[in-house]
Formats: structure tokens, C-alpha cells, sequence
């Protein structure tokens, strides 16, 4: 049941409105994908237990994401296994990335675009961090996507009506609510 999406009323989208906006300035600054860099992979070494050294590994990761090398970041993108919060994938951003494509895009939207690329690079770099370290330790390719879903996925939503409608309210409240649940998980 996890993940089914609700019909939010038309009231509790347009009270979330002033949340998109800042949630939107906030993952655009660089130094968000730089805070990412240094957050996450202490999160995942304390919660999957991976090998890597936290901080340095994701940083030399970006880096590689940055210069188009990540054969892990290509691997993560085709499996659907990196979420963040830039992109939700829900019917919005499909109808955003409809109308980027059909449409001609200023430079504005391509200086905007990078930074969202930055963004998205420096929430997945710890991820391909794990998911280099779950291959490392001989599982499978599905056990390392999953593993690697699993260390903060953004994604999942829950079925609870209220949840959702603060999560749409309250910037990055999704984030801290599955930051918890990762943590209470493992423990």
C-alpha cells in the first residue's frame, strides 16, 4: 500500500505553493548538493554500514558525476533508483519535463536546469557510493539497487491523507519523516 498516491484537494495544493517555491530556491543553491555531500554519507555509514570513507568517497563521487564519468550514476538513473528532492517523478514534474522538451528553453531554464542536475548529483553521490560498496560485498544487481533505494527514498509516501497533505505544506518534511524511518529501521 505503500507509495498510493491520494487526491489532495485543490486548497491544501495551493496552501503548499509557498513551500514548492522555497523548497525550489533551497536544492538550486550549490551549496545544498555540497551539504548533501557531507550529510549523507555519514547518514548511510551509520544506517547501511557501508565501507567507504564518508565523506571523501561521495565527494570524489560528485566530482565524477560532475565530469560525466559515473558509470554508477548512468546505472542508478536507468534503474530508477535515485530520488531526491528535486524530482519527485509524480504527474507535475511529467508534465514540467513534457513542456521543457516540446518548448524552447531561455537561458534562464538551462542555468536553472544545471542546477538542478547539481542538485540531483549531489544527492545521488552517496547512493552510488553504496551502491558501489553493495556490489563490492558480492550481491547481486538487485540487491544493490534496492539496498541503495532503500538507504533514503524519497519516494515513498505512505497512504496517511494527513501525512501527505503537511508533506506538500511543510518543505522537506518527506525528507526528515523517511530520515527517521531509516533510522528507526535499523536500529
Amino acid at each position: 500500500m505503500e507509495g498510493i498516491k491520494t487526491t489532495l484537494p485543490a486548497a491544501i495544493r495551493l496552501m503548499g505553493m509557498p513551500a514548492n517555491l522555497l523548497r525550489a530556491f533551497v536544492v538550486r543553491n550549490p551549496t545544498y548538493a555540497i551539504r548533501q555531500v557531507v550529510r549523507d554519507p555519514l547518514n548511510a555509514w551509520l544506517t547501511t554500514g557501508t565501507d567507504a570513507v564518508p565523506v571523501l568517497s561521495s565527494m570524489k563521487e560528485l566530482a565524477n558525476m560532475v565530469a560525466g564519468r559515473s558509470e554508477a550514476e548512468r546505472k542508478l538513473m536507468e534503474a530508477g533508483a535515485i530520488s531526491s528532492n528535486v524530482y519527485s517523478g509524480d504527474e507535475q514534474d511529467m508534465a514540467k519535463f513534457i513542456k521543457d522538451v516540446s518548448a524552447g528553453r531561455s537561458g534562464w531554464d538551462k542555468a536553472m536546469a544545471r542546477l538542478d542536475t547539481f542538485a540531483m548529483q549531489g544527492d545521488a553521490a552517496t547512493r552510488a557510493v553504496v551502491y558501489k560498496d553493495s556490489l563490492a560485498k558480492g550481491m547481486t544487481e538487485q540487491e544493490a539497487l534496492l539496498r541503495t533505494l532503500e538507504s533514503m527514498n524519497f519516494s515513498r509516501r505512505g497512504v496517511s491523507p494527513s501525512m501527505q497533505a503537511l508533506s506538500v505544506m511543510i518543505p522537506f518534511f518527506n525528507a526528515q519523516i523517511q530520515g527517521l524511518d531509516v533510522l528507526y529501521r535499523d536500529r
